[in-house]
């Protein structure tokens, strides 16, 4: 592949033609860039065959998930929600506490396996900068911990987490109005002087 510089000096190793324009190889560095952009376009490509959906779809239906888990009341949900790909066939009254866990969907190794690889939309501000809930990066951070998913279960701590989930925006909101109205006024003040 060449690349065609318009009305530029000739470069060393350049190949100078009649009208002022030069020809010239591309570097090592655009090469290695062709090399990763086709790897990504094919892995890719390979993603949307092994999923079903295309990138874009992805991303949206990942967004939503996460979003999802700034509601306690649905992590409660999930936690208490038996998990349909366990096997059933075990009576309930033989299962260990352990057992009993990793049957409902959000304690179960597809879920916590899934939750770990959310992690990058905590860990890279391009994904965080979609969230309109803050509260679930930080659950999802929470969920990393088998004790918060086990608390989850709970309906109590369900309860105390909604409501601190609440004072939290209520307080924040409060104090940001405050914020605002103090500096409309230290505005106002150096005027009236």
């Amino acid at each position: 592949r060449f690349r065609v510089l318009t009305r530029r000096a000739p470069k060393h190793g350049a190949m100078p033609i009649g009208d002022g324009t030069t020809v010239t190889g591309t570097t090592r560095e655009e090469e290695e860039e062709d090399v990763i952009i086709k790897a990504r376009r094919k892995k890719a490509i390979d993603d949307e065959a092994s999923t079903g959906c295309s990138n874009a779809r992805r991303f949206e239906l990942e967004l939503e998930f996460v979003q999802s888990l700034a509601n306690p009341r649905y992590l409660h949900h999930l936690a208490t929600t038996p998990n349909p790909s366990s096997s059933s066939s075990r009576a309930s009254s033989s299962k260990t506490n352990d057992e009993e866990e990793e049957n409902d969907v959000l304690n179960s190794p597809e879920m916590v396996g899934y939750l770990s690889y959310l992690r990058y939309w905590y860990e890279d501000p391009r994904y965080a900068k979609y969230i309109l809930y803050p509260h679930s990066l930080y659950f999802l951070k929470l969920l990393q911990d088998p004790s918060f998913r086990r608390a989850m279960r709970n309906p109590r701590r369900v309860e105390e987490v909604h409501t601190a989930q609440f004072q939290f925006w209520a307080n924040d909101v409060t104090e940001r109005v405050k914020a605002i109205l103090a500096s409309k006024e230290e505005e106002k003040a150096p005027q009236d002087a």
